[in-house]
């Protein structure tokens, strides 16, 4: 499957610069995106209406059944969709504080 350039440049960035394996990087954010859906109170359905993806993709996303890096226009959308004020910038930055504290 051929990756666009956003997607590749951001597996570039976890792997080389983070030194994270997509394997990793999907693990924990499935786990965020469980977390922190949860805690702004919204549904599955909700969310992927939000984020304009199938409430199919956000379970996958949740559960971790998904095995190749997340697109990167996917991960604005879903970020857009918790929180507006949140950018792929910020989001990188608040997960390595939390993988390095």
């Amino acid at each position: 499957m051929r990756q666009d350039s956003d997607s590749l440049e951001f597996t570039v960035f976890l792997l080389l610069v983070k030194r994270l394996t997509v394997e990793v990087f999907n693990k924990l954010f499935s786990t965020w995106l469980y977390i922190a859906r949860k805690t702004s109170g919204v549904t599955q359905a909700e969310l992927a209406k939000r984020a304009g993806v199938s409430r199919h993709a956000i379970s996958n996303y949740e559960t971790g059944k998904f095995k190749t890096v997340l697109k990167l226009d996917t991960l604005k959308k879903i970020l857009s969709a918790l929180d507006p004020n949140v950018t792929v910038t910020s989001f990188c930055e608040m997960f390595e504080k939390n993988l390095c504290s």
